[in-house]
């Protein structure tokens, strides 16, 4: 496999009702994906030590609001009804087209922030983040 470098807005932010029903989200900005791992302390009269704890991730996305979107992408409209109706969501950040050694991140979730940005000098925006509700998976295209 030969080494590549992704190129810039190459990797999109996908989510979903459903389990593998995604739908793309439109005119992002920029998004994020952090996963973190707390440290369990488990310092004895042995010594210092730690163990790992449990993984918590959230993803945080801006997008150019869009109203009435193209069947199958999504925008302010339903995002900020998913959130207000605390929606569980599946969601996937993944490369346009896939090729071989592409990464693929999955995950279900909730939306538990929505905002709205709408300054007088530039175009309007939403944005939100998604906690994800337990593991999240890495797949590597074949």
């Amino acid at each position: 496999m030969a080494e590549r470098l992704l190129a810039v807005r190459s990797r999109l932010l996908f989510i979903g009702t459903a389990a593998n029903t995604y739908n793309i989200v439109v005119c992002l900005l920029s998004h994020d994906f952090t996963s973190t791992q707390n440290v369990i302390d488990t310092t004895s009269f042995c010594g210092e030590s730690s163990l790992p704890g449990s993984l918590t991730s959230s993803s945080s996305f801006t997008g150019q609001s869009m109203l009435e979107p193209d069947l199958g992408r999504v925008s302010e409209y339903a995002i900020g009804g998913l959130h207000k109706n605390t929606t569980r969501i599946y969601w996937k950040i993944q490369e346009t087209t896939p090729t071989s050694g592409s990464v693929t991140y999955t995950g279900r979730g909730y939306i538990t922030s929505f905002s709205l940005g709408n300054p007088a000098d530039n175009v309007p925006t939403f944005g939100g983040t998604i906690t994800t509700d337990g593991a999240y998976t890495i797949a590597l295209t074949p």
